[in-house]
């Protein structure tokens, strides 16, 4: 079989394998830099790359799975069927692989202007082969099938549209959680996101491999038929049994799985100071998700955040974690708006009309009868200094703060209202102190925490010195907003200079 590997690879190489290729290559380029701007300035993620690599394949893989007129001297070589089928397997797949060999002077230009990591490029490259493989054996059993080339290259390519656009059903198509987690298996988008992100996933990989074999095991078995072909009672119980075995593989692969994150900053796995963390938890801990089903249907993202916390809670046996969905649950929304959580809209599309749908992405964190909530989660970039604060409140029994000092005369009510939900919303408490009052340097004295100044055009000579000792003291970090300009926002939004200056004179010149 090897030697037949190499005598036949060089039959490969024709003018349609040619032209198949700088059709691959102007395709990809054309898309990542010209479509997708790259030269605009504007960073561009690497991934959108690899992203362009299925549509191509649309028509690059059934174009090269069609058969040559050499195909037709395979009856006379002297090796069983689906030997023969798992060499023309592999030569294929072999001139796929030298095609993404022409992504190479892609990742050159982006490195000349922004980096990237190693992982991630080792790691999309090798999916992008077991993907590569999955369709190919899924093209071979269709032309399989379907003697035409004509009807087959088309009914290949049409099939492979439907896989690379799965995912985007459920935002066009209103369905059923069957249909949507259907719609999820089939999309390469759903199979490629971990490793666009240089994560391993044994759930994705399983799934290329499980279902390259069953397609190769299909196509072997009508081409056996289509020869002529009988298999005893036996025989067929055993192939069976082996394309029942492979496709129970691909299913137990979604409850019993594993995740190597290979990102440089570990944004997928829990760090050292949560691990230290995680040990004080001497009691039960429950970690509810609130969910909605039409969210995890949309974004491929959802799943990191599943898997993050089946993750973070392994690390302790008195930490819990359920996932519970508030669509159509009433008693789930109550008592999420009960913890004052409130739903988010997104944009849904079905038939001709456009509509925005309520969804949650909550996170509740229950300890010894207190709570702790993250309103809204969508990826994993935040998680997971998210929960350790929350959690780290609900183990002190105390949280953290940030004490905001309006020196520019606004109110706080009114002007700076946005300011109290947006720390809130981080776990963070949000302590007004104004300046220019008898208790400011008092107050300014018991507290606790960062500091967050905005504005000095009201603030004096007493207010400074104790804004001063505060940072002197070690309490905590500061921030300030200061300039020498003011705006009439109340009025013709007019410029002016403030007369006061207290911080920026003092602090600038040193005195």
């Amino acid at each position: 079989m090897k030697n037949l590997y190499k005598s036949q690879l060089k039959y490969y190489f024709t003018l349609k394998t040619l032209l198949s290729g700088l059709l691959f290559t102007f395709f990809i380029y054309a898309d990542f830099f010209i479509r997708k701007n790259f030269f605009s300035g504007n960073p561009l993620p690497l991934i959108y790359l690899f992203n362009s690599v299925p549509y191509i394949s649309i028509i690059v893989i059934p174009a090269l799975c069609a058969k040559s007129p050499v195909a037709s001297y395979d009856d006379f070589i002297p090796l069983a069927l689906w030997k023969k089928l798992f060499v023309r397997f592999l030569c294929l797949l072999t001139v796929f692989s030298l095609f993404l060999l022409f992504l190479l002077p892609a990742l050159i230009i982006f490195r000349l202007f922004y980096s990237f990591e190693a992982a991630l490029v080792i790691l999309s490259f090798i999916f992008l082969i077991l993907y590569a493989a999955c369709v190919i054996s899924l093209c071979l059993l269709i032309f399989q099938l379907c003697q035409n080339q004509i009807i087959s290259f088309l009914l290949s390519a049409v099939v492979l549209a439907i896989i690379n656009s799965a995912h985007n059903f459920s935002v066009y198509i209103s369905s059923s959680n069957v249909f949507a987690g259907l719609f999820k298996t089939l999309s390469f988008a759903w199979h490629f996101d971990a490793a666009g992100k240089a994560i391993f996933d044994s759930r994705d990989f399983l799934f290329f491999i499980s279902f390259t074999l069953i397609f190769l095991i299909l196509t072997s078995i009508i081409s056996e038929k289509q020869k002529g072909r009988r298999w005893s009672k036996t025989q067929s119980l055993r192939l069976k049994s082996f394309i029942f075995i492979l496709f129970m593989i691909f299913l137990n692969s979604q409850r019993y799985y594993f995740r190597l994150d290979f990102s440089k900053d570990k944004l997928f796995s829990t760090s050292k100071y949560t691990k230290a963390l995680l040990k004080n938890v001497n009691q039960p801990l429950l970690i509810s998700y609130y969910r909605s089903g039409t969210l995890s249907r949309l974004y491929p993202q959802v799943r990191d955040i599943s898997d993050f916390l089946d993750s973070y809670t392994a690390k302790n046996k008195n930490i819990s974690y359920i996932v519970k969905n508030p669509d159509k649950n009433a008693s789930i929304k109550e008592i999420l708006n009960n913890y004052g959580i409130q739903s988010q809209q997104i944009k849904t599309s079905s038939g001709t009309s456009t509509e925005f749908t309520e969804v949650y992405s909550a996170i509740i964190l229950e300890f010894q009868g207190k709570f702790e909530a993250i309103p809204f989660v969508i990826g994993t970039e935040m998680l997971e200094y998210d929960l350790d604060v929350r959690l780290k409140s609900l183990l002190t029994d105390k949280k953290l703060s940030v004490n905001v000092i309006l020196g520019n005369g606004m109110n706080y009510s009114e002007d700076y209202s946005y300011l109290a939900p947006i720390f809130n919303s981080e776990g963070i408490l949000c302590n007004p102190i104004f300046p220019q009052t008898a208790d400011f340097a008092s107050r300014l004295e018991e507290a606790e925490g960062s500091l967050l100044v905005i504005g000095d055009s009201k603030i004096g000579i007493d207010d400074a010195i104790a804004i001063e000792n505060y940072i002197l003291s070690g309490k905590g970090n500061a921030i300030f907003m200061l300039s020498p300009y003011s705006c009439d926002i109340a009025g013709d939004w007019r410029l002016f200079q403030n007369e006061k200056q207290t911080l920026l004179k003092c602090w600038k010149t040193g005195d």
